[in-house]
């Protein structure tokens, strides 16, 4: 199994991802900026993804790694990674959260919703109890209403 692991700017995905799929490379982790993250010209690179990447995921039946599993390799190579869990309601976020120490980051775990910024499935820089219960309100509701999303 080959494995591609691209860190680059969001413009120059589409391009490494026909790369990858001319190669026989069907598994990658993507990481990169550049969409809903930042701001004006990270919306307009939304409509850029949709149309380029998306389409290239589909024409070589791409398998992308999730983070976590990226983070259970990592951490048995040494490598340190800031502590994650995952949680299966509002009260163990909340103890995670509590374990872990604020200020968190709470992230929809979906093999559904590939683009978890896009429908609000990314809360960052919660601060207290309060915070993680709105943040978990929000991402769990929004993942309701884009449960139709097929990819």
């Amino acid at each position: 199994m080959d494995l591609a692991v691209v860190v680059i700017p969001a413009g120059m995905v589409p391009n490494v991802l026909r790369q990858c799929g001319d190669k026989g490379i069907s598994n990658k982790n993507v990481v990169s900026g550049g969409f809903s993250e930042t701001g004006k010209e990270g919306l307009e690179m939304i409509s850029f993804r949709n149309k380029h990447v998306d389409g290239i995921e589909k024409q070589y039946a791409d398998k992308w790694v999730q983070m976590r599993h990226w983070a259970e390799l990592l951490r048995e190579y040494g490598i340190r990674l800031p502590e994650q869990t995952v949680a299966e309601s509002l009260n163990e976020a909340i103890a995670a959260s509590e374990k872990i120490g604020f200020p968190v980051v709470m992230k929809l775990v979906s093999e559904k919703h590939s683009h978890k910024s896009e429908i609000g499935g990314v809360k960052v820089g919660l601060q207290n109890e309060s915070d993680v219960k709105k943040a978990w309100n929000e991402i769990t509701s929004s993942a309701k209403q884009h449960s139709t999303v097929q990819r």
